[in-house]
């Protein structure tokens, strides 16, 4: 007999995916903003996260997202990895990205532990840059939601 064990990461809200993504360009243009005010940086992103077995599944928020996206494994070719789930023991994993050419999809990612990694360092330490030499905690801290949505943040964004 096989166990298998599943980690369900909770159903994205694809309005919000796709304004993110709609407006990669303009949040990347204005991430020195958006990283340095936790209004901006804490805006939730439902759907997006580290969903795996054996560690506590977080949710990630846009300035993480962003971070990630700009110094991590989290972005690999024009793939914008969002959510990641599997098992960090057998590295089977089936991991949510957003692309230009395919729009939101799935797939499988080689580079799985790396990404849960640097997703944890992220959140414990609010720094993209990753040591693998230093073992990284898998307790997560909470972190407190902003008020603001995303489609607040673009439009802000759009008058500056």
């Amino acid at each position: 007999m096989t166990a298998r064990f599943y980690i369900q990461a909770p159903t994205p809200d694809k309005q919000v995916l796709q304004a993110l993504f709609d407006n990669l360009d303009l949040l990347q243009q204005h991430q020195d903003l958006v990283l340095s005010n936790s209004k901006y940086y804490n805006i939730h992103i439902q759907g997006s996260g580290v969903f795996a077995s054996f560690i506590q599944g977080f949710s990630l928020c846009l300035g993480e997202l962003l971070l990630l996206w700009q110094h991590t494994p989290w972005k690999q070719d024009n793939s914008y990895f969002y959510c990641i789930t599997g098992s960090i023991l057998s590295g089977i994993n089936t991991s949510r990205y957003w692309s230009k050419e395919q729009g939101l999809a799935n797939k499988y990612t080689p580079t799985f532990g790396k990404q849960i990694s640097s997703a944890v360092f992220v959140r414990r330490t609010g720094s993209p840059i990753y040591d693998e030499h230093k073992p990284t905690p898998v307790s997560v801290p909470k972190l407190q939601a902003s008020d603001m949505t995303i489609f607040e943040l673009i439009e802000e964004l759009k008058q500056i």
